[in-house]
């Protein structure tokens, strides 16, 4: 018998099948994941794992951006017929795509998958099934808590990390089958494992990290650059005082900016540090928004970034941000869950569809346009029409134009070519 326990927002097994198992090189608690994340710094100086990259605004919106948009996007499973397609609401699959677990709704599913993928590379969720080997239920898994690996047949199984006791105690893990864990996978070299985005961006996300710090810093500082003071000789005790006491008041905060200082016995001021303007530091973050664009692989106008944005070119960018941003990340979303949710029976005929008729509508003069000439030229009905915009077929809407409209009107013929004759034009 299968015993389950509910573990935070997971389901595991409490009937372990390979047993307790214990590897150092991959915490399986997010406090010491930290801990030794803490490790990965780059060139910059700063620290760059999962967790400390979303605190960039540029990822993090980003991020959000792509896990929004892609949870708002209606899930259709439908069936191919001979032409169209009929929607199946009531298939086993569509339930738990809209009520994934009694905790969370498909959007609030979707949303945290997604933004494990972004961040993660990975998304992983497992799936509880009935005794018809129906999917009922879909759990979300912490990432930092899986690992894939392949056990002593070859197979993919994934060990799943339980809770234990945080800094150095071992910790349990539960093994579970590939069938039995939804991974939607990001951009991959392996196949297996998506690629983590704070490993292979780190530098970049670093550099950004740090103009942040460093803008942070040069306000909380009160707008003064660093620097030493430097004495001809040697400061008595009692100046020593008054100069700490000076600084402490002179600076430490914005509201303290501007405040006048005193340098006595001759000490001089030596900047060390440069001033924002000649380390170009606004072009600098401007340059990171766009590598956090890069990254994410979206136009700059969707965090924000206008400054090279116009009239005639925007909604033509909304138009490549579908078409090459978000469209891949369906298409993942797509195949995946017919693979793992869908059974050999209905894996033919029945098909999971995000519909994204609502993000692809974005020239509707274009689109009227391109209608009006399909239909005015003989190639598209009204339903062909209204099967485009998701709309049902109405009666007598499969007809064609025998004749485009605007033709030109054909001159009769003749009575001698086989035309009536005027008389008989005008008894007619």
């Amino acid at each position: 018998m299968s015993l389950w326990s509910r573990i935070g927002r997971e389901l595991i097994p409490a009937s372990v099948r390979n047993g307790v198992v214990y590897d150092p090189l991959h915490p399986r608690d997010p406090a010491l994941a930290d801990l030794f994340g803490a490790r990965q710094q780059v060139s910059a100086g700063v620290s760059v794992t999962e967790r400390t990259a979303v605190t960039w605004t540029a990822i993090a919106s980003g991020i959000r951006l792509a896990s929004e948009t892609v949870a708002m996007l209606p899930i259709d499973v439908v069936r191919r017929l001979e032409r169209g397609r009929k929607l199946l609401p009531e298939h086993s699959v569509a339930r738990v795509l809209e009520f994934p677990n009694p905790e969370m709704s498909g959007f609030e599913f979707r949303e945290l998958m997604q933004t494990n993928i972004e961040n993660w590379g990975n998304a992983y969720a497992q799936i509880r099934f009935d005794n018809a080997r129906r999917p009922i239920e879909l759990w979300p898994l912490t990432p930092d808590r899986v690992t894939v690996e392949r056990n002593s047949t070859g197979d993919v199984v994934y060990r799943v990390g339980l809770p234990g006791e945080p800094f150095g105690q071992a910790a349990s893990s539960a093994i579970l089958p590939a069938d039995e864990v939804l991974h939607i996978r990001g951009w991959s070299r392996s196949g297996i494992i998506g690629e983590r985005m704070a490993v292979i961006f780190r530098e970049a996300i670093g550099l950004g990290l740090v103009t942040e710090m460093f803008g942070a810093l040069f306000f909380g500082q009160g707008l003064n650059a660093g620097g030493f003071l430097e004495h001809p000789g040697r400061l008595s005790k009692e100046a020593q005082d008054r100069l700490i006491k000076q600084k402490e008041n002179q600076a430490g905060g914005i509201s303290r900016a501007h405040r006048l200082a005193i340098l006595e016995e001759g000490m001089k001021f030596n900047q060390t540090t440069i001033e924002p303007e000649k380390a170009q530091f606004l072009g600098l973050r401007q340059f990171q928004l766009g590598e956090a664009c890069r990254i994410l692989r979206m136009p700059p106008h969707v965090l924000y970034d206008l400054s090279r944005a116009t009239f005639s070119n925007i909604e033509h960018q909304g138009i490549e941000l579908v078409t090459y941003s978000w469209m891949p990340r369906v298409v993942r979303w797509e195949k995946r869950l017919a693979m793992q949710l869908l059974g050999q029976k209905d894996f033919v005929n029945v098909q999971i569809k995000f519909n994204m008729r609502a993000l692809l509508r974005a020239d509707t003069q274009a689109e009227t346009a391109a209608f009006t000439a399909g239909r005015n030229g003989g190639w598209l009905s009204p339903n062909d029409i209204r099967e485009y915009l998701d709309l049902n077929p109405r009666d007598g809407g499969d007809e064609y134009l025998d004749e485009p409209a605007g033709a030109p009107a054909q001159s009769p013929k003749p009575a001698k070519d086989g035309g009536m004759n005027d008389a008989a034009a005008q008894a007619a």
